[in-house]
C-alpha cells in the first residue's frame, strides 16, 4: 500500500475514531470516574477485541458470521441485552463495587470492554466494509488484513491514551463534586442503555 492509501486509511480512522460508541463511552467514564489507570485497562479491553475481530477477518470467520442471519440475530440480541445491563448497573450503584469476587470481575473495566466490542456485531460489519477500501486483491489479502487491524489498533490505542488523559484530568477536577458524579454516572448509564436499544433495532444489512 502507497504512501496516499497510508495517509487516507490513517485520516479515515481518526474521523471514524470521532463517532461516539459504546467503546468511547465506555473508556472515558472508567477513566472520569476512576482514573488513568481504569481507563487505560478499559482501553485495553478494547483493542484487544479489535486484534480479534482482526484475526476473525484476515481468516474468513468474521465474513461467515456475517453472512449468517441468525449468528448476527444472536450476538446482536446478546451484545445489546449486555450493554442494557451495563447501563443499568451504572445507574444502580456506579460501578457494582461489592466485595465478592464475581462482582468484582464483573466490574473488571477490562472485562466490560472486551465484552462490549466482542459482542457488537456492527464491529464485525464495520471491518468487512472498512478494510477491504486499502487492500490489495493481487497481494496477500490476508497478511494485509492483519496489517491494516493491526495499524487500526495502533492508531486506536493513541487515541485512546489522548481521551483518557482528558477525561481523568476532568473527573479529577469533578470529583471531590458528589452532584458531578451523579450526574456523570447518570449519562453514562443513559447512554449505554441508548446504545443497547439501537443495537437491538439494528439491522442485518
Amino acid at each position: 500500500m502507497g504512501m496516499e492509501q497510508w495517509l487516507a486509511f490513517v485520516s479515515a480512522t481518526l474521523i471514524l475514531f470521532m463517532i461516539p460508541g459504546p467503546d468511547m463511552v465506555l473508556v472515558a467514564g472508567w477513566s472520569a470516574r476512576k482514573g488513568f489507570r481504569k481507563g487505560l485497562e478499559a482501553a485495553t479491553g478494547t483493542v484487544m477485541g479489535l486484534l480479534v475481530h482482526t484475526m476473525a477477518t484476515s481468516m474468513g470467520l468474521a465474513a461467515l458470521l456475517a453472512a449468517s442471519a441468525s449468528a448476527f440475530s444472536v450476538l446482536k440480541w446478546v451484545g445489546s441485552i449486555y450493554l442494557v445491563w451495563l447501563g443499568i448497573m451504572k445507574l444502580r450503584n456506579g460501578e457494582s463495587e461489592s466485595s465478592t469476587d464475581k462482582s468484582r470481575r464483573a466490574s473488571s473495566p477490562f472485562l466490560q470492554a472486551l465484552c462490549t466490542n466482542l459482542l457488537n456485531p456492527k464491529v464485525i460489519l464495520f471491518f468487512l466494509a472498512f478494510l477491504p477500501h486499502f487492500v490489495d486483491p493481487n497481494a496477500d489479502v490476508k497478511g494485509q488484513f492483519i496489517m491494516l487491524g493491526l495499524a487500526f489498533a495502533v492508531i486506536s490505542t493513541a487515541c485512546y491514551l489522548a481521551l483518557i488523559a482528558v477525561t481523568a484530568k476532568a473527573g479529577q477536577a469533578l470529583g471531590k463534586s458528589r452532584r458531578a458524579q451523579q450526574l456523570g454516572r447518570w449519562l453514562s448509564g443513559t447512554v449505554m442503555i441508548g446504545f443497547g436499544v439501537r443495537l437491538a433495532m439494528a439491522s442485518h444489512s
